[in-house]
């Protein structure tokens, strides 16, 4: 079950925050094989397959349409590795091990992303 995601000025996304903002529910998602699947929320706070650390080297995004954005972030205690590559303009590998840090990408088709802004608070 997704948590609300706090309004405008309150860094607590994954807390709840203090009510509903402009980006939703957030939606929990597991790295399978280095592959995240994104729905059609706009927030996903990843869980590892392990159960500690893991490498997205691909995501899949069915949910999603040209412009749309997301932000990723890790669960409590998972540290997360998102790797740059085709599917993924940016210019060096983000790290997601912080449940403040987040990672903010723009779709722009065919499962590539543009990123827009990162959070690193480690």
């Amino acid at each position: 079950m997704g948590r609300e995601i706090p309004i405008m000025g309150s860094d607590d996304i994954q807390g709840g925050g203090g009510g509903p903002g402009a980006w939703g529910t957030s939606s929990p998602v597991t790295i399978s094989g280095g592959v995240i699947t994104l729905g059609s929320s706009k927030i996903y706070v990843i869980s590892s397959e392990s159960g500690v650390s893991d490498t997205i080297t691909s995501i899949s995004a069915p949910g999603l349409n040209y412009g749309d954005e997301v932000i990723l972030t890790s669960a409590t205690g998972h540290s997360i590795t998102i790797t740059k590559g085709t599917f993924l303009k940016m210019p060096i590998p983000c790290f997601l091990d912080n449940i403040d840090d987040e990672l903010r990408l723009r779709y722009i088709g065919s499962d590539t992303f543009r990123e827009v802004v990162r959070v690193s608070n480690s």
